[in-house]
């Protein structure tokens, strides 16, 4: 009888060849730019009382295989043996089929005992079969072990990070200020990590001098769009072969391989089909009745597909605030990922821009995917306000204490504009709200602006303090 692949030396062999600073060598030419996140990630690793288990979470082609990478580069650095420190990409087949407690074992039987932390970097852990209960035990087991894993698509469950037995990193695309930096293109002069409450405290002046120190801004956030923070694909010169690329990870990397190979999707068509539907109308509310009746599926195979949808990070699924007759049944807002998902499925280029409906979905889904990194070990909740006469808020910020605060997105050139503020009007004057945000196209649109009352006569101030921010810089100061 043939012998098992899976033996010891098998599994060391192919290990060395994805570590070979085991063997005196240097990790893999890296990007010498970090984005923001490593440090969080770092800090968290490295602490003395940081937790045995850490999930980074996030879409495929985000960057968390370089993240990692790096990881063992600054651990490494630091002076760990070179030997304590193991990366493993759980997608190939050895792995796969091994299984982690067979890499644990060929790896602990070939370390030196010694009191030094052991590093155990698995990359797309979903791959491995019993992953959850596996990290679950040796979370518990008390090891001199860290084990960072990173992955891709997530059961819907741990997606919601309801009571995630392990802290849980998110991950995003690059945000837009990694974006510049990987091109050496972050604009001077102007304040980065904005606190956006002590905008309140500046004068006219500041305004305009941020305004025109940002006027590069414009251009870039617009490519920014278009291509996304896909960092193996983004940087290409042509914006053609960027999409062509994005589609290629979308179709055949994640609903044709990661949701097929780990959760059986057979319905590979009717999924496509679906995250057409949601490219089309990225950022906007959906129905699911009558989602389900234009594909012509049930509203429960809407539901799965969706949940499917966000365990791959695909789409984000957003709640309506409120409570009780205050929310439409069946209602929620979907935004992409990334708006350049929905560019790349619909081959829209630069046309795009001219297309406000189209742009303000995409600006929508950009300003939520800021928000929603800005704390990236889980922060604020997030949901959407709508009424049944169309008035509606973009996002809706609510944190422990119970306090809101709005995020509204207007579309075209007047962050004033009476119609546009008509649902952030209401929604300040019926929950008192203190603080609100608009975050408009223009980078001349920005500053202080009074909210008028709620109804087209009415002539009262809210007392609710308004900043109008421009979307592009909002998105470099969130990042």
């Amino acid at each position: 009888m043939a012998s098992t692949p899976f033996t010891d030396a098998a599994i060391m062999a192919l290990l060395r060849r994805f570590n070979p600073w085991w063997s005196g060598g240097y990790p893999a030419a890296l990007p010498a730019a970090r984005r923001s996140v490593f440090q969080t990630l770092w800090e968290r690793v490295y602490a003395q009382d940081g937790p045995p288990v850490l999930l980074l979470s996030g879409p495929r082609g985000a960057g968390k295989t370089t993240l990692l990478q790096q990881l063992a580069a600054e651990l490494l650095k630091s002076g760990a043996p070179p030997l304590y420190v193991l990366y493993a990409p759980i997608e190939h087949p050895l792995f796969k089929l091994a299984g982690l407690e067979a890499i644990m074992r060929a790896w602990s039987a070939a370390t030196p005992k010694a009191g030094d932390t052991l590093y155990l970097l698995l990359d797309e852990i979903e791959y491995a079969k019993n992953w959850e209960a596996w990290l679950a035990h040796h979370a518990r087991a008390g090891l001199k072990c860290r084990i960072i894993a990173a992955a891709s698509v997530l059961p819907p469950a741990e997606k919601a990070n309801a009571e995630s037995p392990w802290p849980v990193l998110r991950i995003s695309s690059l945000l837009f200020a990694d974006y510049l930096r990987l091109q050496n293109a972050l604009p001077r002069g102007l304040p980065s990590g904005q606190n956006l409450r002590e905008l309140f405290a500046w004068d006219a002046g500041a305004f305009e001098a941020v305004a025109v120190a940002a006027y590069p801004l414009a251009a870039q956030f617009h490519d920014y769009l278009l291509r996304g923070g896909f960092p193996g694909v983004s940087f290409q010169r042509e914006l053609a072969s960027v999409q062509a690329d994005l589609r290629g990870v979308i179709i055949d990397r994640i609903l044709k391989g990661d949701l097929a190979a780990i959760y059986g999707v057979r319905s590979i068509a009717e999924l496509e089909h679906l995250y057409l539907e949601l490219c089309a109308h990225d950022g906007e509310p959906v129905d699911i009745l009558e989602l389900s009746e234009r594909l012509g599926v049930s509203k429960n195979t809407v539901r799965k597909h969706l949940e499917l949808l966000a365990s791959a990070h695909l789409i984000c699924q957003t709640p309506q605030f409120g409570y009780g007759s205050e929310v439409l049944r069946g209602h929620m807002k979907i935004c992409l990922s990334d708006p350049a998902l929905g560019f790349a499925m619909h081959a829209r280029g630069r046309e795009a821009l001219e297309d406000d409906a189209r742009m303000l979905g995409a600006a929508e889904s950009c300003v939520f995917k800021h928000l929603y990194a800005r704390d990236a070990w889980g922060g604020p909740a997030y949901s959407y306000w709508r009424l049944r006469t169309g008035e509606h808020v973009s996002f809706i910020a609510t944190g422990g204490a119970g306090k809101s605060r709005p995020f509204h997105v207007v579309e075209g050139d007047n962050g004033l504009d009476p119609a546009a503020l008509a649902g952030l009007r209401r929604f300040c004057a019926d929950k008192q709200v203190p603080m609100a945000y608009v975050i408009t196209r223009r980078l001349d649109d920005f500053g202080p602006a009074a909210l008028p009352g709620p109804g087209r006569a009415s002539k009262e101030k809210l007392a609710t303090q308004c900043m109008r921010i421009p979307a592009a810089l909002f998105c470099y100061w969130m990042s």
